[in-house]
Parts: C-alpha cells; structure tokens; sequence
C-alpha cells in the first residue's frame, strides 16, 4: 500500500477549487490521476458544487481537456512556470 497520486480540495460557496494535484513520477500515466479526477468530479456533483477550478500547468491542459475543462485566463507564470486558469461547470 503506497499513496501514488494526492489533490486538496477547497470549497468556497458553488464552487470547488483543486490544489496540488500530483502524481509519483514512476506512476504517472498508468491512470491514477484520472481515477482521482474521476473521483473528485463525482464528489463535486454529488456534493453539490456547479464549478470546478484549478490553476493548471500549461504542460498539464491535454490531461484536462479530457474532461471538458475550458480556460478562463490568459497564460500567467508562478515562477518559470506558465499556467492558465481553468474550470468545468457540472450537471445536475
């Protein structure tokens, strides 16, 4: 048993934002990050939350775009870093 793959969730009133989404290196692309996602999606509908958002690495979007998440800002750095802000509005 080994934690491979971690996300902190904050609510604030409809909508739940992501942190620190992260997978182990040696673990990444075998589908840990998408079963959390997966997880966490269905946790925000069920929970009630009509948004999700996350400040998104640029080399990160293709995972995000899977899910339907759009950008809502124009590209800005933490450090070297680039980013963009994204969101998916849920169903009920």
């Amino acid at each position: 048993n080994k934690l491979v793959s971690i996300i902190s969730l904050f609510g604030q009133n409809e909508s739940l934002r992501f942190r620190k989404f992260a997978t182990l290196a040696p673990y990444r692309n075998k589908g840990y990050g998408a079963k959390l996602m997966d997880y966490v999606l269905a946790y925000a509908s069920k929970e009630g939350y009509r948004r999700i958002w996350c400040d998104a690495r640029a080399d990160a979007l293709r995972f995000y775009d899977r899910y339907d998440f759009q950008k809502f800002s124009e590209p800005f750095f933490k450090g070297e870093i680039p980013y963009a802000k994204i969101e998916k509005w849920l169903l009920h």
